[in-house]
């Protein structure tokens, strides 16, 4: 049974990650900041972002070092939220402060925006179709595309402001971010569950 990996912190809830690792048929590993991680088996990797951004602390290189590793040993990867931003880091990227409508004054609640999801990238080709959607949002740091590395290519943005809100890796094809959160299964459409079904798939098509 394949393995997949979710980087994660004391104060970050990772039950619905686990549940839908589950849901695709593979098991779980939790790897936090005392995880080795060419230790710890993992075939697939769900990077949160919640070990290295986490409130004022806004960088760190434990998550980068993990994307270094899985890059080097073709590991496919989710970013989600945060992740996304570390991916960005990772490449050589930026990020920005972006507006409160991306937040809400209680950081365990969501805002919600549309975005606009372009057609013929990966992320319509797993969900099944480019085009407008209402997805959750929590972050107070974004990636605009004045911050994005050039070995990221953006597929989708908010339509307020044109914060990216996906990337795909152009070098390492199995490398895949959204800036939402795909796992807060009330919030967001079904069809987005295809995120973990696809990295689940990544990982048994991968040589």
């Amino acid at each position: 049974m394949t393995r997949i990996g979710i980087t994660t912190s004391q104060d970050f809830d990772n039950s619905n990650l686990i549940k839908l690792v589950e849901k695709f048929g593979s098991e779980h590993q939790l790897v936090n900041s005392e995880t080795n991680i060419a230790n710890s088996g993992i075939d697939g990797l769900i990077l949160t972002g919640s070990i290295s951004i986490n409130g004022k602390q806004k960088k760190n290189n434990l998550e980068s070092d993990m994307l270094d590793y899985v890059y080097k040993h073709k590991i496919p990867v989710l970013a989600i939220g945060n992740g996304m931003i570390v991916m960005n880091l990772n490449a050589g990227g930026t990020f920005s402060n972006v507006s409160h409508d991306h937040f809400t004054d209680n950081e365990h609640e969501s805002n919600f925006h549309r975005i606009f999801i372009s057609p013929g990238s990966k992320l319509a080709s797993i969900v099944g179709a480019g085009g407008f959607v209402r997805v959750n949002s929590r972050h107070q740091i974004g990636i605009l595309e004045s911050d994005k590395s050039s070995k990221l290519m953006s597929s989708a943005w908010s339509l307020e402001d044109g914060v990216v809100e996906a990337v795909q890796h152009s070098v390492y094809t199995t490398a895949f971010g959204v800036q939402f959160l795909p796992d807060m299964r009330l919030e967001i459409p079904p069809h987005f569950d295809r995120l973990f079904e696809n990295l689940i798939y990544d990982v048994n098509h991968t040589t």
